[in-house]
């Protein structure tokens, strides 16, 4: 009996990545890739008019656009049976759980060997979830250490943006350093880390750092 063959688009505002992986699929003849796109207009243009089996999003979405998990949660409402794949260059425990509590079915870091991509593809349509083993672990502990899901709820309420911001305080850096780093205005930044810290919970850099370990599922022991 023939395997019908998977239909995949792909969302990468980085145009040279997503033509890359879409040319990394295409040598399988088990795919069919529908389209490649950067932004999420023209590729929820493509989703609505096209015949899907599965997505392969990325995480964060250029600064004019929808966060990628926006899009993860809109998408499982709207096309509930479409298998949904992030991928991401933050591969953190925090990014993992954020993505697999938005609904995503499987992630991916963009770090890892693009030859994992078509095993991870293939076990997402069989209905299997994927996180990468390494990260698999701590994000374990991460609804572990909880004790409920209600820290990685209040997380999936960020967006990409104020994700981004939270990682660089807990790596140190200064509203006018990460202000810099992704071409924002110092007042958007604070505005970010503001709101950032009301869903957490938390008024000040100190409870951040003390809640460092939930956020990043350090694997220190």
């Amino acid at each position: 009996m023939q395997i019908p063959v998977i239909r995949i688009l792909l969302l990468d505002d980085h145009s040279v990545v997503g033509k890359g992986i879409a040319a990394a699929l295409a040598s399988d003849s088990g795919f069919a890739i529908v389209g490649s796109f950067s932004t999420s207009r023209d590729f929820m243009a493509a989703l609505n008019s096209n015949e899907v089996d599965l997505v392969v999003i990325d995480y964060s979405l250029g600064a004019d656009d929808a966060d990628g998990l926006s899009l993860v949660r809109m998408m499982r409402r709207r096309y509930p049976d479409i298998k949904i794949l992030v991928l991401s260059s933050h591969d953190n425990p925090l990014t993992v759980s954020l993505s697999i509590a938005a609904g995503a079915h499987g992630f991916l870091g963009k770090t890892e060997d693009i030859t994992l991509l078509a095993g991870v593809i293939r076990r997402l349509m069989r209905g299997e979830a994927y996180t990468p083993p390494a990260l698999a672990n701590s994000t374990d502990k991460m609804s572990e250490a909880s004790g409920t899901d209600n820290l990685i709820a209040s997380q999936v309420c960020l967006s990409a943006r104020e994700h981004e911001v939270i990682l660089c305080c807990l790596e140190g850096m200064s509203i006018i350093q990460i202000a810099k780093k992704y071409s924002r205005s110092r007042k958007t930044v604070s505005t970010q880390k503001l709101s950032a810290y009301r869903k957490l919970g938390i008024k000040t850099d100190i409870e951040l750092f003390k809640i460092n370990g939930l956020l990043i599922g350090s694997n220190k022991q």
